[in-house]
């Protein structure tokens, strides 16, 4: 990092540092040179800022990607951008299946859970809505769920998954 900023300062003077990117660019090079220093005299008394100055660093990667000429920067360019894009559908998806997973459980919850308070098994995956929860996910995985299916058959509460 700290070539890069010296090429740029030699190649442009110290007008460089009077950009924005230039600014930006110097004040995250020092923030890391004072981290490096911290790290060697054994503080580790290390700000959550210098991590996220750090972090942004890697916007400079993306930069890279978008300006560049070489075909396959801008292919890996392109491909972040459509992961980026991805994020927000992914999100709702989750969200969306939290939802649903969350009303099954409640159903399954009153059903099993609360039904059946004396019986030991029901409650170890039935017993209250997290546990619920993650039962039906381990169902929908396909995590042990023949244990599952087999303990409440063998209880006669019927789990069909068929």
């Amino acid at each position: 990092f700290a070539i890069d900023w010296l090429a740029h300062v030699q190649a442009m003077g110290h007008s460089f540092t009077l950009t924005l990117y230039g600014a930006f660019e110097t004040v995250i090079l020092v923030f890391v040179v004072m981290g490096y220093v911290w790290e060697l005299s054994g503080t580790n008394n290390r700000s959550q800022s210098l991590v996220l100055l750090r972090t942004l660093r890697l916007l400079r990667i993306a930069r890279l990607c978008r300006t560049s000429a070489s075909t396959s920067l801008r292919t890996a360019g392109s491909l972040a951008g459509g992961l980026g894009d991805a994020v927000q559908p992914m999100m709702w998806t989750y969200v969306t299946g939290f939802a649903v997973l969350y009303v099954f459980a409640l159903g399954y919850t009153e059903s099993y859970g609360r039904a059946h308070e004396d019986d030991e098994s029901l409650q170890i995956w039935w017993g209250s809505v997290p546990k619920s929860m993650f039962t039906l996910f381990q169902i929908i995985t396909l995590d042990s769920w023949h244990g599952i299916q087999r303990s409440m058959r063998k209880n006669e509460h019927v789990l069909d998954t068929s």
